[in-house]
């Protein structure tokens, strides 16, 4: 099922500008082409804007003549291949992916570079331009989008550099089944503050029937540091400056009991560990605001609950679940966004 979006403007643009949203491919190297995957503009003061994200993917190739194969649903864990037949050239499924993580495609041409391109939701998500024989392109996307306030940028063109590093608001969509993205800020002149984009009125997706409860007081210290609490490690490098280590603590019973986190960052002094729920408001040295706020949700499916994060810090900003967790330790292990 898709997720429900509806971007709204409540902000003071003047401009007309507008809003992009985009993925960055994990498999690839930072200098990989982004692609502006939906491009929303023309929206006044108070105007919204519904979109879905959709779950499923597709994949396709074209070559240097212009010529774009049918493209083929794609999941993760899927490898494919550009061959040739007694009909021209074909995309096909070739086995499992070498990373369960991935959607690949291999060249298997005995002459030609192929580009390979993934959709979501039938749009441009990501491409990789010529993948030459034996060669083979990688995708592998975070449950997440980027967005940010731009101009003339073309809804499934490739942006340069100097875009994209004015877009540093990532929201997380794990666990989340609808929610409204409500654009703040702008304006002109000496009164004009940064945009911000912000998760309202989420909708996680809702309890699977039999799911074990979350703690009833999160952040009692007391309760979980019994020698026998059991515990599972996640470390999330969130930006150059800012790095969250969490534990997730068990009971001998393995029904966990608490989850800690322990920031370490360049910008501002540690905090030691800190059980959640948990919020900090400070200033670095240079007195930029530092504002991050932790809890735990519920959600759906495999997992009982969710971590959701407000993180605003210099240079990065974060809205959503950083992972999904089990409340039993014998549960999957936990999906991050990271």
């Amino acid at each position: 099922m898709d997720i429900k979006l509806n971007l709204i403007n409540e902000s003071n643009d003047t401009n007309n500008s507008q809003v992009v949203i985009f993925q960055k491919n994990q498999a690839a190297n930072s200098e990989e082409l982004v692609v502006a995957w939906k491009v929303i503009q023309n929206m006044g003061k108070g105007d919204f804007h519904p979109f879905n994200y959709a779950l499923e993917t597709q994949i396709s190739a074209s070559d240097s003549f212009g010529n774009f194969l049918p493209a083929a649903g794609a999941r993760n864990g899927q490898l494919f291949r550009v061959m040739l037949s007694s009909s021209g050239q074909v995309l096909g499924e070739a086995g499992a992916a070498s990373a369960g993580a991935q959607i690949q495609l291999r060249n298997d041409l005995q002459a030609g570079a192929v580009n390979a391109h993934l959709y979501r939701g039938g749009k441009l998500l990501a491409t990789k331009t010529s993948v030459s024989p034996r060669q083979m392109a990688a995708f592998a996307f975070k449950s997440a989008i980027w967005i940010g306030v731009v101009a003339q940028v073309e809804e499934g063109q490739v942006m340069n550099s100097a875009i994209i590093s004015t877009v540093n608001t990532e929201l997380s969509l794990l666990g989340i089944s609808a929610a409204d993205i409500v654009l703040t800020g702008g304006g002109s002149g000496p009164g004009a503050t940064p945009y911000v984009f912000t998760l309202t009125h989420v909708a996680m997706k809702a309890p699977a029937d039999g799911a074990v409860a979350l703690p009833s007081v999160p952040g009692e210290a007391p309760a979980v540091l019994k020698a026998q609490s059991q515990t599972v490690e996640l470390s999330w490098q969130a930006s150059p400056d800012f790095r969250f280590d969490f534990t997730l603590v068990y009971d001998q019973g393995g029904y966990l009991v608490a989850i800690r986190c322990r920031m370490s960052s360049t910008r501002v002094d540690a905090q030691g560990d800190n059980y959640l729920p948990w919020s900090l408001s400070t200033r670095t040295a240079g007195q930029q605001d530092v504002n991050i706020e932790m809890q735990m949700a519920p959600t759906s499916g495999a997992y009982d609950g969710a971590v959701w994060c407000d993180i605003r810090v210099p240079g990065f900003v974060f809205q959503g679940a950083a992972f999904l967790f089990s409340a039993t330790i014998s549960g999957p292990a936990p999906e991050t966004v990271w």
